[in-house]
């Protein structure tokens, strides 16, 4: 069976499930249980392109994040920070639905030095 690629958008990854369900007649695999073996900054495409231990391909949507989750500068520039340093953790945040918690911490990778 060959690798799937799906896209993650500007909504909840329930609704993304959903969607995916309905489009391929079957469930998304559960990347709850299922280890992201690698995850890798497309900058060509703006995506994030993760690895499961299965072999699914996964390409998150940045830009969709981004827009959803980026409502202050200070937290783009986190998202931005997190994703260009550490992309697997990104995906591990975005997929695990965490992203949202991780932002609300407040943490400043992304903040500019004077």
């Amino acid at each position: 069976m060959g690798a799937i690629a799906f896209y993650i958008c500007a909504i909840p990854v329930n609704a993304v499930q959903k969607i995916y369900k309905i489009k391929y007649k079957k469930n998304v695999p559960n990347n709850h249980s299922q280890k992201v073996l690698s995850c890798r900054y497309n900058m060509d495409t703006n995506r994030a392109e993760a690895r499961f231990e299965d072999g699914t391909t996964l390409s998150i949507d940045c830009i969709a994040i981004e827009d959803e989750y980026g409502n202050t500068p200070a937290q783009r520039a986190e998202l931005d920070w997190l994703l260009y340093n550490k992309p697997l953790e990104y995906a591990q945040l975005v997929l695990g639905d965490e992203i949202e918690h991780y932002l609300s911490l407040g943490c400043d990778h992304g903040r500019l030095e004077d």
